[in-house]
């Protein structure tokens, strides 16, 4: 086995999360040989040892590691001269002890200084389907599917009496391992045209660290890309954040949308193209007032249809020219937009007029009648 030495980087980024005993904020990412800790702190409880034994992780090594892209993780440990008994227990997230239930753990027996030269190879690897196991386990418990931004902890734990070195091995990760997580979260990113006159953007993130800004960028050719619009990111949060703006002058035909996140330290990351196609000419507004006539006892409806998410104002008249209502609606995503017609009006004749994004105005007669 290729065996790679290399130190291990603190997660800084982190403020709370302290040395506890030997669990530390160490983080791998590539092939190395190892030593575990003895006769260190145990912070292994009930609640989040899993499989491992009580007072086993007083002989261990603790690891992190953060991943930049979706993909499988999976590892092989194979102690230093063979013929010793090595558990190990995954857990999600960066907690220092972890204060959850591990989602990977393997507790096999094996014989030291037995026959078996090999036996006591252990890992998470692809030819397994069981998540944790036992005594009477193979040492051997299934890949954990990462998606971008994920961070896991390891605790590996000599309940043996041999060598306290191992060799790991990340035979079968498909997923770019990095000790620092993602800036932020992102769960969507969407550019949709409005017509000719603006393209829609919105997006969302699941959490955010550092994270100083957000930059729209367009481009023709999704090569060369300009600025549209700078928005604040949300700082430290973990909660899920809303964002939404708008390009009020795009190109006419078709064109691509990518987003900039910068953190406080100037690094940066895109999201994906979004392409859209913005035709050269808007869609003219249209409303039907149903039904017309209406009595007392029935309300109408008023049914637009125009441009997506085109901003529409709606005022009605009564004949004398007092306004009776007014009010501001936004057509949805395909361009259309139904409103309830108050009917706590008089008797007679009204006057619906609706003006459109483009400022054109659009007007139907509206009439209430006693009822019969």
């Amino acid at each position: 086995m290729k065996k790679i030495i290399f130190s291990c980087l603190l997660l800084l980024f982190v403020n709370s999360l302290k040395s506890q005993g030997d669990c530390t904020t160490l983080c791998i990412t590539a092939d190395g040989t190892y030593n575990a800790a003895s006769s260190v702190t145990d912070e292994l409880t009930l609640t989040n040892r899993g499989c491992i034994a009580s007072n086993e992780a007083s002989f261990s090594y603790w690891f992190q590691v953060c991943f930049s892209t979706t993909g499988i993780f999976a590892f092989n440990l194979d102690p230093a001269n063979q013929r010793n008994d090595y558990d190990f227990a995954v857990w999600n997230g960066i907690n220092c002890p972890p204060t959850t239930a591990p989602v990977r753990c393997s507790w096999a027996a094996v014989s030291p200084g037995g026959p078996c030269a090999t036996c006591d190879s252990t890992g998470m690897g692809s030819q397994a389907t069981d998540f944790t196991e036992g005594a009477g386990g193979d040492g051997w418990v299934a890949p954990l599917s990462v998606t971008a931004g994920d961070c896991i902890t390891i605790s590996i734990n000599n309940y043996g009496s041999g060598s306290q070195q191992f060799d790991l091995a990340f035979d079968g990760t498909t997923a770019t391992m990095t000790c620092l997580p993602l800036p932020i979260e992102l769960l969507l990113f969407d550019a949709q045209s409005l017509g000719k006159k603006t393209v829609h953007l919105s997006w969302q993130t699941a959490t955010e660290l550092n994270n100083d800004y957000f930059t729209i960028e367009r481009s023709l050719d999704a090569v060369s890309f300009e600025s549209v619009a700078v928005i604040n990111g949300a700082g430290n949060s973990t909660a899920s954040s809303s964002y939404l703006t708008k390009d009020s002058t795009p190109f006419i035909g078709t064109s691509y949308y990518r987003l900039k996140q910068t953190d406080y330290n100037g690094n940066f990351s895109y999201s994906a193209l979004k392409e859209v196609t913005v035709v050269d000419e808007d869609v003219d507004l249209n409303f039907s007032i149903l039904p017309n006539p209406s009595n007392k006892t029935e309300s109408s409806t008023i049914n637009f249809s125009g441009n997506p998410f085109e901003e529409v104002i709606v005022s009605m008249y009564d004949v004398a020219g007092r306004i009776v209502l007014k009010e501001q609606v936004v057509l949805s995503s395909n361009g259309t937009y139904s409103m309830l017609l108050n009917n706590n009006v008089e008797v007679g004749m009204y006057f619906v007029n609706a003006i459109s994004e483009t400022g054109n105005l659009y007007n139907q007669k509206y009439i209430v009648k006693q009822k019969r």
